[in-house]
């Protein structure tokens, strides 16, 4: 929230003066490391990159508030991650590795070079990962409803096969309970009806560890000026 604040009021518009006009999009698709095209949309200039990252279940229309208001003064991303929005499902391997690199093949794609990741949820450690593998290019992550303890004990492999048997043994029903006990009324037949990875990347997301993730990673903004 900090880091989208001071975003905020850099390059904002003089007081008085009128805000600059609602920027067009582009859209665009790029092709992932392990040949899913990966859909993203793309409007702004400016020397930095904001890249938001949606959720699981989500799509990037999540962050719709967001991105015309930070389009005024930087270039801004967001993305469908794999089995979201208008990206393709078919990968076989579901992990927070594949996300972040859904993210890494679009930052290429558009030869982004001073990227702020911003994540919701699933998306905090999908942008921890892509900040993991493309260090020289993230110079910092915003986090949105995201990380409790990452130095947390994860979960043990029984009680991970307890969470993800119900999903594997009736996906549909197991999804519509999940989605009624934590996500608001309009929201529900929307996430319901995605393709997220089913069990599988619920048990990848119970499985990561998020504590090796960060003592992996490297933050070029503490060794230079953003």
């Amino acid at each position: 929230m900090l880091v989208l604040l001071l975003l905020a009021g850099i390059g904002a518009p003089a007081f008085g003066q009128p805000p600059p006009a609602p920027p067009s999009w582009e859209v665009g698709s790029a092709t992932s490391a392990d040949g899913i095209p990966i859909r993203y949309q793309v409007s702004g200039k400016g020397p930095v990159s904001v890249v938001f990252v949606h959720g699981w279940a989500c799509d990037r229309s999540y962050w719709r508030e967001q991105l015309d208001h930070f389009a005024r003064q930087y270039r801004v991303v967001a993305l469908d991650l794999a089995g979201h929005g208008e990206s393709g499902v078919e990968r076989r391997q579901w992990t927070i590795e594949a996300f972040g690199r859904d993210v890494v093949t679009v930052m290429e794609a558009l030869n982004l070079r001073r990227v702020v990741l911003v994540g919701h949820s699933m998306g905090g450690p999908v942008a921890v990962e892509t900040a993991r593998v493309a260090p020289e290019i993230v110079l910092g992550l915003v986090g949105v409803d995201t990380f409790h303890d990452p130095e947390a004990p994860g979960m043990t492999g029984e009680a991970i096969q307890r969470s993800v048997q119900r999903f594997q043994d009736d996906f549909a029903t197991a999804m519509r309970n999940l989605v009624s006990a934590h996500v608001y009324t309009r929201l529900r037949s929307r996430a319901q009806s995605m393709d997220c990875g089913g069990h599988g990347l619920i048990a990848a997301a119970s499985r990561h560890r998020r504590a090796a993730q960060h003592t992996g990673l490297a933050w070029p903004a503490a060794q230079r000026s953003a």
